[in-house]
């Protein structure tokens, strides 16, 4: 069985960026809102499916604010 997985631009609202420098975005999922940090919500999109919870993305530059 497929997730279905919900595109980051819908159902969103407002972020934050915490002590570390990442951005942080509420979206709302299977009728849930919750944090997702904004670099896993492109690489999700990017993928075109929502990423495992164990899955890793890494800022190339090692900047957490450039997604």
């Amino acid at each position: 069985m497929s997730k279905k997985r919900v595109p980051w631009n819908k159902g969103t609202s407002k972020g934050w960026t915490d002590k570390k420098g990442c951005q942080w975005i509420y979206v709302t999922q299977n009728g849930r809102r919750r944090a997702k940090r904004k670099h896993r919500l492109v690489m999700e999109e990017h993928l075109g499916r929502l990423l495992e919870p164990w899955e890793l993305v890494h800022h190339i530059d090692q900047n957490p604010a450039n997604n």
